[in-house]
């Protein structure tokens, strides 16, 4: 057959050094430019005055719903876009806001690191937009640092007092953080393995529409989660209150778009690579992590 025809890569060649180190030609995606131009589009309306919207991007284990976001990033990220990113982590499930508060506190810390001004403007429009509530916000040390200990000791309240607290805060927080000149992208991976308490945060933050200049993207292996799930509950909470859901389902990709990516690795005619691919769609089934394993 065809296949035996292909060439050796030697394996400590320089080339097949370059191939590893490529992952398949880095963010290049195939059989996705729909999905993106979808996502990119949404992230360009929050720009402008539209009502409410949130992203979900769903498909099983592997078939690149993050390599998608993470591809979107890039080119809209330097059209002036910040991108707050956080990941859900099943192990990590008992420990609330684990992942909401490594995310902010990356971003704040990131602001000090800067040397722009920005941690006085931030500094400035946290403390006017969260009053004597600033100090519920010392959950991220990296904001602690930039308020420069204002009102950061936390109210000695009770537990049901301290959520609306934090609530509160925690949403005029991103409110004072997300401009015109600072279009907020805020995305999360993995909401199957997100926590009760940190849904209700997300809930809360898309659904307030004093919040402009804000959009929510999640991703979320769909055959995980089923009507019981928390998420569940939340997402139908965020429809009924009108904010609209662009839903994109990554499924597998097909034989022609595996055979694509498998021609682009080894730098051969798709003629020659088609047995190849036979082989690795039987086994795979057009799963692309497991593709590009």
């Amino acid at each position: 057959p065809e296949f035996r025809t292909m060439p050796k890569v030697p394996k400590n060649s320089d080339h097949g050094s370059n191939l590893s180190k490529e992952q398949f030609l880095g963010n290049k995606l195939y059989g996705r430019e729909f999905h993106l131009r979808e996502l990119i589009d949404v992230c360009l309306r929050m720009r402008s005055v539209c009502p409410p919207e949130i992203v979900l991007v769903s498909g099983r284990s592997g078939s690149g719903k993050t390599s998608l976001v993470q591809t979107a990033i890039g080119p809209l990220r330097e059209d002036g876009f910040c991108f707050i990113s956080g990941k859900f982590d099943q192990l990590q499930h008992a420990e609330p806001l684990s992942a909401i508060i490594y995310a902010f506190d990356k971003y704040f810390h990131d602001i000090i690191k800067s040397a722009d001004g920005r941690s006085d403007l931030t500094r400035n429009a946290i403390l006017e937009a969260t009053g004597d509530c600033a100090g519920v916000l010392a959950v991220f040390p990296a904001l602690g640092k930039i308020l420069e200990g204002h009102s950061m000791i936390p109210t000695q309240v009770g537990v049901k007092e301290t959520h609306h607290r934090f609530e509160y805060a925690f949403r005029s927080m991103v409110r004072a953080i997300t401009t015109p000149s600072n279009p907020v992208v805020l995305f999360f991976d993995d909401l199957q393995w997100a926590d009760a308490y940190s849904l209700h945060l997300i809930r809360a933050l898309v659904t307030d529409k004093s919040i402009k200049h804000f959009l929510f993207i999640g991703c979320i292996r769909d055959d995980e989660v089923d009507i019981t799930h928390p998420f569940a509950t939340e997402l139908y909470e965020i429809q009924m209150r009108s904010v609209a859901v662009t839903k994109i389902e990554v499924t597998n990709i097909t034989k022609e778009e595996a055979n694509a990516l498998i021609t682009d690795y080894f730098h051969f005619s798709k003629k020659v690579t088609t047995f190849l691919t036979d082989l690795v769609y039987q086994k795979t089934n057009g799963n692309a992590f497991c593709i590009t394993q």
